[in-house]
């Protein structure tokens, strides 16, 4: 279901509302997320939550690049109405973003011409006015970085209001005065810019956490070997984490359910890894759920430390849509 109370969070903090993608997120510890306001000043869609702004920033570039699958969904709510709504899918065919309701098919589709137009016009844009290379670049850097700064005395205050923003995915953020450290951390953010060997040069190093692939965590029907990203409420599912055998031995895994339209997160489950043999099974159980689209989260962490208190040995994450039967 589409994230209403993200797009609510949205309206209050970033005003005004400018056409396009952007980026939001509140503070480091939260998730981050995309999303594209239509001419109409209207949030048309909000990503899923990703738990890094740098995962955030990634998947927005991949569809500021390539042209996005766009699908429809249909769901019929408690009250007999039904709605419609526009994804926008990743390569493996699993939704990055979801629109507000429609009230007919037709809106929908009439919504996602006008998203398609806006991102042709956008990489028609950056086609023709790219400057060509004399040589042969660096893949490594050629990647071309912008920012644009902004100052805005009104003659009244001490120190002009000031805007900075990221021009690939229209990011921004606002000081006050000639705040060089706000300046300097968010073109770093934005550069990614690798630490200096002594900073990470430690002697304990923390436990690495394994990145989020798509392929790490799915979800299936219990008794069924067939992986899925829908069900009917009241199946029972079980979440298959492939592991390395023998790697997380000792360790505690936590399952969890965050719905997309809330961002209320549920613990469905939890226990202890005592003999990895490359895959863990848990079923999860959706009598007491409502229908919508859930982020679906599991994490390992060492044994005898509390959740959140520690960094966790793995995470990996899927969604999956709950509908009503």
């Amino acid at each position: 279901m589409f994230p209403k109370k993200i797009a609510d969070q949205i309206r209050q903090e970033v005003k005004p509302l400018e056409t396009g993608f952007h980026l939001f997120t509140i503070s480091e510890s939260d998730p981050s997320y995309f999303y594209y306001v239509q001419a109409s000043k209207k949030i048309l869609l909000v990503s899923k939550a990703y738990q890094q702004l740098r995962s955030a920033e990634n998947a927005l570039a991949r569809i500021l690049e390539q042209e996005p699958v766009i699908s429809y969904q249909s769901v019929t709510h408690k009250n007999k109405k039904q709605r419609h709504y526009l994804q926008l899918l990743d390569g493996n065919k699993k939704p990055m973003a979801i629109s507000r309701p429609f009230t007919s098919l037709e809106d929908a589709e009439l919504a996602a011409q006008g998203l398609q137009l806006k991102l042709e016009q956008g990489r028609a844009t950056t086609a023709t006015t790219a400057p060509i290379p004399e040589e042969k670049p660096d893949l490594q850097h050629s990647a071309r970085r912008s920012f644009r700064l902004d100052f805005y005395p009104d003659g009244t205050a001490k120190q002009p209001k000031g805007q900075i923003e990221f021009l690939l995915t229209r990011d921004k953020r606002k000081f006050v005065g000639l705040d060089m450290e706000a300046i300097e951390g968010f073109i770093k953010a934005h550069l990614q810019l690798e630490p200096k060997p002594k900073e990470v040069a430690i002697r304990n190093p923390e436990p690495r956490v394994v990145p989020n692939t798509d392929h790490s965590l799915l979800c299936n029907e219990i008794g069924y070997n067939t992986p899925s990203t829908s069900f009917a409420v009241g199946t029972t599912m079980e979440v298959s984490l492939s592991l390395t055998e023998g790697q997380y031995d000792g360790s505690s895994v936590t399952i969890y359910l965050r719905s997309l339209g809330s961002s209320d997160k549920l613990q469905l489950a939890t226990g202890a890894v005592n003999h990895s043999s490359g895959e863990i099974k848990v079923p999860i159980f959706t009598q007491d759920l409502t229908p919508g689209f859930y982020q679906v989260i599991a994490t390992l962490q060492p044994r005898g430390l509390a959740s959140g208190h520690s960094v966790p040995l793995y995470q990996a994450s899927s969604i999956v849509q709950l509908y009503e039967a």
